[in-house]
């Protein structure tokens, strides 16, 4: 929920790109600084009147959804959300703050529905596999929610990938320091099975040994 403001400040120069004389992106960037600070209820404020204002504008619609959702305002997160994922059915981010608020609306066989839909499109989205395992642990379908748990911790793998790919560029860049400690981020995703491990930890004894003289 709570995001960097180097990130937040990149996101407004982008999508004031697309909005050339608009005060709309820097109305939602302000909107969502107070989001990621914890002050719901401001951001709630000034994001029903961006919605009004802006009614397009997807991101606003989706964080105002999400505000609503933290702010426990559950049958307006749902309507806000349900309009949106109406419009933008291929919003991923929608549709599973959707099934939370379902679920947080003790409609846990629609939040289901919903997100078998989304698994049989997006099966290797782990937030969806992580969402159906609570369904299950609260349905008391440990075993099911375990396998959903399962599939969803192999998704660390991609991020394994990415931090052994920064590693190498590192590697190449001369700096050994920061290629090292990616590689021990790298690992820190991985389970002891893994068949990613071994190239990994061969790479991690090759720049060790680059530190002897």
């Amino acid at each position: 929920m709570f995001l960097r403001i180097g990130s937040l400040l990149t996101l407004v120069a982008l999508l004031s790109c697309g909005e050339s004389g608009s005060a709309v992106p820097q109305k939602y960037v302000e909107a969502k600084l107070l989001y990621a600070q914890g002050r719901i209820d401001e951001a709630v404020r000034d994001l029903e009147a961006l919605v009004a204002q802006a009614g397009s504008f997807a991101p606003a619609r989706l964080l105002y959804g999400r505000a609503l959702y933290f702010q426990g305002d559950y049958d307006r997160a749902g309507t806000v959300l349900t309009a949106l994922r109406g419009d933008h059915p291929e919003s991923v981010e929608a549709s599973l703050w959707l099934v939370r608020t379902l679920v947080s609306k003790d409609r846990p066989a629609e939040a289901e529905q919903l997100l078998v839909r989304l698994l049989a499109v997006n099966p290797d989205d782990p937030r969806l596999a992580y969402q159906m395992a609570l369904i299950r642990v609260n349905r008391n379908d440990l075993p099911g929610a375990l396998g959903f748990l399962r599939a969803a911790a192999t998704a660390d793998e991609d991020l394994a990938l990415i931090h052994y790919e920064a590693a190498r560029v590192s590697f190449q860049l001369h700096d050994g320091p920061t290629a090292r400690a990616e590689l021990a981020q790298a690992l820190g995703f991985l389970s002891p099975g893994s068949l990613l491990r071994e190239p990994i930890e061969r790479l991690q004894r090759d720049l060790g040994s680059e530190k002897r003289p």
